[in-house]
């Protein structure tokens, strides 16, 4: 979604890719505020789960985002990060499980 529908809506209404890229690397942390691993139970878990969320996250988005905005093709990060890249044990388990149901 955020890489066929987002970045390239961004990339028109803002002339500047770096801060398309860097607003990408935004929402793709806000896409991860409710995963499971995040915990708001007190203040201080909240704020430790933001900061550990936006301090990895950020980047990863950033990067992803950079891929679409560079070459226009959403679908360069998932050939080039998924299917290329070092994620490649852990995703074909985790698309085999998606598959198989």
């Amino acid at each position: 979604m955020i890489h066929l529908i987002i970045i390239p809506r961004l990339s028109i209404l803002i002339n500047n890719q770096l801060l398309v890229i860097m607003l990408g690397g935004i929402i793709y942390a806000l896409f991860s505020l409710f995963d499971p691993g995040v915990s708001y139970a007190n203040a201080s878990l909240g704020t430790a789960s933001l900061s550990y969320l936006f301090a990895t996250q950020i980047l990863i988005g950033m990067g992803k985002a950079t891929f679409t905005v560079r070459t226009g093709n959403p679908f360069i990060h998932f050939t080039s990060y998924h299917i290329l890249g070092a994620r490649v044990a852990f995703d074909t388990g985790m698309y085999a499980e998606i598959f198989r149901r």
